[in-house]
C-alpha cells in the first residue's frame, strides 16, 4: 500500500529515476488508483505520468497550467472524469480535463499514447497566491476547497458533473489575515463534510510582504496597515464543518485544534487528514517548524445544534531534531503509515508500534551530488533548445 500510495517510496529505480530527473518540481501527486502521477513546477508546468505494465512509467502529457508558479496540482475522484485542479502565485485555480488522442486506456497491454489537457473553469475571486486547493470526497459531490493567501478558505461546487464550465461557490470564509498554507478534507463520507484548515504566522506573511512591497514599490505605511506585530499567540490550526447542499451558507468553524494548552502559533506548512477505517477516533497529521504532530479527535454530532462536537483526546509528537523544519506529512491508504519530507533531505516512513509510538521504519535521502546532476542535465537540456 505504501508503494501506491505515496509514489516517491515505491521499490522500482526506473519511476525513482523518473522523479529525480524532474529538477525544480514543486508538488506531485498520485490518482486515486495510485497508477498515474502529476507533477507542477516552478516553470508553470504541469506534466502527467503513467505506470505501465512493466513497472517503468511514461510521461502523457506536459502543458503550461498557469502564468506563474504552481503551488499545487490535484486530481478529483475518477468517478467524475480524469480532472485536475492547479493553483498558483497568480491567484487562480483552475481546473483541467483531459482529452484523449487515442481510445487506447491505460489498464490494457498496449502502451499508452499521449493526451491533451483543456481548461475547462478558471476561479479569480482571490486577492493573493493561492497556496492550496482540494478535492472533497467522491461523497460530497464534485466539490472543490481553495486556501488563499488572502486568509480566506473558499469552497465551489460543480452542479452538474457533466459540464465543468460551470461553477458556483458555496462558501467564501476569512479564516485568518495572515493567510492560509494547507487545507486537507475529512474523508469519512458519513460525516457531514469537515476541513482542517492550517494558516501562516505574523512572521511568515511580514516576510512575504516585505518582499512583495519591495517588488511592487508600496508605501512602509501600507505594509505595516497589514501585520500587526503585536499579536501573538494565535492558534493556527482550525477545523470548518459545512453543509451538504447550503449554496451560498458559509462554513462554520467548530473548532481549533488544542491539548493540554499545546497548539500551533508558528507556521503550519502541511495537514492531512487521516481515512477513519473502522476506527472510533480521527486522526489529522500537522507538520510546522514546532515539528510534526498526530491529533487524535472524537467527533459527535449535537443533537440539538446538528453541528459536530470536536475533542482532542491525544496528542503525538514525532521524534524529530528541533531545528528541523517538515514540509509535507502525508498517510497511506489505510492510515498506518505516515510519511513526512524535511528540509534535511530526507523522507521518512512512520508506524505506530505495539506500544502506541510512533516509530520511524524507513529513511530515504535525497544525495546533494544527483540533484546537482540532475540541474547540470536539466540546464544542458534547456541551453540545446
Amino acid at each position: 500500500i505504501i508503494q501506491y500510495y505515496i509514489f516517491f517510496f515505491f521499490k522500482q529505480k526506473t519511476a525513482y529515476e523518473m522523479l529525480r530527473s524532474l529538477v525544480g518540481s514543486e508538488m506531485c501527486i498520485r490518482d486515486s488508483y495510485g497508477r498515474r502521477i502529476a507533477t507542477c513546477s516552478a516553470d508553470r508546468s504541469v506534466k502527467v505520468f503513467t505506470q505501465q505494465k512493466n513497472g517503468s512509467w511514461k510521461q502523457n502529457s506536459s502543458f503550461t497550467a498557469n502564468n506563474a508558479v504552481v503551488f499545487r496540482v490535484k486530481w478529483a475522484h475518477p468517478d467524475f472524469g480524469s480532472i485536475l485542479a492547479t493553483c498558483s502565485y497568480d491567484k487562480y485555480v483552475i481546473i483541467w480535463e483531459e482529452k484523449k488522442k487515442s481510445t487506447q486506456s491505460w489498464y490494457s497491454d498496449v502502451e499508452d499514447t499521449e493526451s491533451i489537457w483543456l481548461e475547462r473553469y478558471k476561479f479569480c475571486e482571490s486577492k493573493d497566491s493561492i497556496e492550496d486547493v482540494a478535492f472533497a470526497p467522491r461523497a460530497y459531490g464534485l466539490m472543490l476547497a481553495s486556501a488563499s493567501a488572502d486568509g480566506r478558505l473558499r469552497i465551489y461546487e460543480a452542479p452538474d458533473t457533466m459540464n465543468l464550465s460551470s461553477w458556483s461557490i458555496v462558501s467564501d470564509n476569512m479564516v485568518n489575515q495572515y493567510g492560509i498554507s494547507c487545507i486537507s478534507w475529512n474523508k469519512n463520507e458519513w460525516d457531514k463534510p469537515m476541513i482542517v484548515v492550517g494558516c501562516r504566522d505574523s512572521k511568515t506573511t511580514s516576510n512575504r510582504i516585505n518582499e512583495k512591497f519591495a517588488d511592487e514599490g508600496g508605501l512602509e505605511s501600507d505594509k505595516n496597515s497589514l501585520i500587526d506585530e503585536n499579536e501573538k499567540g494565535v492558534n493556527l490550526l482550525h477545523i470548518y464543518q459545512g453543509k451538504q447542499g447550503s449554496q451560498g451558507s458559509p462554513w462554520e468553524k467548530i473548532a481549533s485544534l488544542e491539548f493540554e494548552g499545546f497548539y500551533h502559533v508558528k507556521n503550519v506548512n502541511d495537514v492531512s487528514w487521516s481515512q477513519l477505517m473502522g476506527r472510533s477516533f480521527h486522526m489529522i497529521s500537522s507538520c510546522s517548524q514546532e515539528g510534526v504532530f498526530v491529533w487524535y479527535l472524537e467527533i459527535n454530532e449535537d443533537p440539538q445544534t446538528k453541528k459536530n462536537n470536536v475533542k482532542v483526546t491525544r496528542l503525538e509528537r514525532l521524534s524529530l531534531a528541533d531545528e528541523i523544519i517538515v514540509w509535507r506529512v502525508s498517510w497511506n491508504f489505510i492510515s498506518t503509515v505516515l510519511v513526512t519530507n524535511s528540509e534535511d533531505n530526507y523522507v521518512r516512513l512512520w508506524k505506530k508500534t505495539m506500544e502506541q509510538k510512533w516509530l520511524c521504519v524507513r529513511e530515504i535521502k535525497e544525495e546533494k551530488e544527483d540533484f546537482e546532476d540532475a540541474v547540470q542535465t536539466n540546464e544542458l537540456k534547456q541551453s540545446v533548445t
